[in-house]
């Protein structure tokens, strides 16, 4: 049977799925004809997450002489280092690289070089994303600061620098979902309607600090009770236990959906929760 005779949905999700198998077939599929090529190119440009620094060096120059390609992206994960493999030099994103993804939803970055600026005549920043993910890159957050607070669409923040992210309560009114160290999450859960809280494991200095009291903090906020879902560290665990008989209930009501490492917690509070837990 032929691709042309198929229903234009279930097509574009026999490409979905096979960029997802094998992008070179992909490509080869986008030779047969004009129509299968311009299908083919609107999946292979919509989502570009390959770690091969290679592949988007040549993604990269192919968007800077031909922009309109830039706004097929959806998804865009720039490669971390540690990927250039034969020790060539790769060109890296720039903000001239981001600002041409138009359409960009979902945005992961470990230079903050590339995050785009906000205007300084105080318009609008054109590029709204809904889920953004910042790896660490021994940076300070002041980039990243100012340019999540432009971001009114965001709905998932996954902080991995390492330091502590600070944010106005007006930035990113729609988040939903965060993922961060204790000292971020007791920053940015006050004022904001955040459902799912996934608390990764901070830096070092952070860890040798009072984790237990960071911990106390953290449950003492009502934000925390509105959650239904947390997801926390080994570290951010271990501090349950070093609150001993000091963690009830409470703060877990609402919550619907629990993973902690701490052995104490899961057998003093959980048992008395009707939550999911691992």
């Amino acid at each position: 049977m032929s691709l042309l005779l198929l229903p234009l949905e279930l097509f574009l999700k026999i490409l979905e799925d096979l960029s997802l198998q094998s992008r070179a077939s992909v490509c080869a599929l986008a030779l047969t004809c004009k129509y299968i090529h311009l299908q083919a190119v609107c999946s292979l440009y919509s989502s570009v997450t390959d770690s091969d620094s290679a592949i988007h060096d040549g993604f990269l120059h192919t968007i800077q002489n031909n922009p309109t390609l830039a706004q097929l992206v959806r998804i865009y994960y720039a490669p971390t280092s540690g990927h250039n493999c034969d020790k060539r030099e790769f060109l890296s994103p720039t903000q001239f690289h981001i600002g041409l993804m138009t359409n960009l939803q979902e945005l992961t970055l470990s230079d903050v070089i590339a995050l785009p600026r906000p205007s300084s005549n105080g318009q609008d920043m054109p590029l709204q994303l809904q889920r953004f993910t910042m790896l660490p890159d021994g940076t300070t957050h002041g980039a990243v600061k100012e340019f999540l607070e432009t971001q009114r669409e965001l709905t998932h923040l996954r902080w991995g620098g390492p330091h502590e992210l600070t944010l106005s309560r007006k930035a990113c009114p729609n988040l939903r979902c965060l993922e961060a160290d204790i000292t971020t999450a007791k920053v940015i859960l006050p004022g904001r309607c955040i459902e799912g809280l996934h608390l990764r494991d901070g830096p070092q200095s952070q860890l040798s600090n009072d984790l237990g009291r960071c911990v106390r903090d953290l449950l003492r906020l009502q934000e925390f009770r509105n959650l239904g879902l947390i997801s926390f560290g080994k570290h951010a665990s271990y501090g349950f236990q070093l609150l001993g008989s000091g963690v009830g209930v409470a703060p877990f009501e609402g919550v619907k959906d629990l993973t902690i490492w701490s052995k104490y917690f899961l057998e003093s509070c959980v048992r008395r929760l009707r939550i999911s837990v691992s």
